[in-house]
């Protein structure tokens, strides 16, 4: 099945149409290594939530 999936794709006009060449990739992210305890804190926000009902 895989093999008549690839099939169909490569002859479907619009696959071909759409289809991403390439993809972009991002550069690694460089972080300094911190010398003592919480020198860098990193923290996750979250916001607008809907409320949750009481237990």
């Amino acid at each position: 099945m895989d093999k008549d999936v690839r099939q169909w794709a490569r002859v479907y006009q619009i696959c071909q149409a759409t289809k991403v060449t390439q993809h972009t990739k991002s550069q690694t992210l460089q972080m300094e290594i911190p010398c003592q305890q919480f020198e860098v804190v990193h923290i996750d926000m979250v916001g607008l939530l809907p409320p949750c009902s009481p237990p």
